[in-house]
């Protein structure tokens, strides 16, 4: 991984600004733009480092990294038809995040490292405060 990492390293650092929007594909053969290369690596270190038990909880994820995953996961979750309606509270940093808003969605807060481990897989939300979790589709 080491090696992996620095490569990609050097990689980005040769990037000319205007290669940035080039269009690359991702592992899982998707078009997307370079610029968001660097937004995936670290959403896959950290999340590994998670699965693995390599040292890091849920509980380490920076405050403003857990804010950008909650983002970009219910922009996920926007596309799959069965995800459920959502208001999501982040104690901590104070966002709010709305998926499929109506009488039903249910109204879940926490910490946003919290709120960022249960909606990857990452955890059960028993340290979620919300009258009931609901089931979530699988992300990614």
């Amino acid at each position: 991984m080491a090696g992996s990492a620095a490569a990609l390293d050097i990689h980005v650092r040769e990037l000319a600004p205007e290669q940035w929007d080039a269009t690359v594909r991702s592992a899982r053969g998707r078009e997307i733009p370079a610029v968001e290369v660097p937004w995936m690596r670290a959403r896959e270190v950290w999340l590994h480092a998670i699965d693995l038990d390599a040292g890091a909880g849920a509980e380490q994820l920076p405050e403003d990294f857990s804010d950008t995953l909650i983002d970009d996961v219910l922009g996920f979750f926007a596309n799959v038809p069965d995800a459920p309606a959502l208001r999501l509270r982040s104690e901590t940093s104070g966002r709010e995040w709305v998926l499929r808003d109506g009488p039903r969605a249910g109204q879940i807060g926490g910490p946003s490292p919290a709120l960022a481990a249960w909606l990857t897989g990452r955890s059960t939300g028993g340290d979620l405060r919300a009258a009931r979790l609901l089931g979530l589709p699988p992300w990614l």
